[in-house]
């Protein structure tokens, strides 16, 4: 009989978490209502904006406590990579991402 760890179970169990965050990530992203409540207060696009910003960071944090790369803007793992493709260009940030907050100065 095999018994786990308590860091294995722990990391487990942070691994499913960061997993059920991403797909709600992706039913928001895609349209899907978000309820704040339970008196049926629906969110509005910036409450959802906000909402998706606090889900990433938790989920990314989650993943971290796996033990699983993570980006630290958009979530992708090696083994849930981004949608178009991404390869690491620092240790936690994809290549779709990486360019996003770039900055690119021309000497003239």
């Amino acid at each position: 009989m095999t018994t786990l760890t308590r860091e294995a179970l722990d990391k487990g169990a942070a691994e499913f978490c960061a997993d059920v965050l991403r797909d709600e990530i992706g039913g928001v992203d895609a349209g899907v209502k978000l309820q704040l409540t339970d008196d049926g207060f629906w969110a509005t696009d910036e409450e959802r904006a906000l909402w998706r910003e606090a889900a990433c960071a938790l989920m990314v944090e989650l993943y971290q406590r796996a033990g699983v790369r993570a980006c630290r803007h958009c979530g992708c793992t090696d083994a849930m990579g981004c949608e178009d493709g991404c390869t690491w260009i620092e240790a936690d940030l994809c290549s779709s991402c990486g360019g996003k907050s770039s900055i690119v100065v021309v000497a003239s």
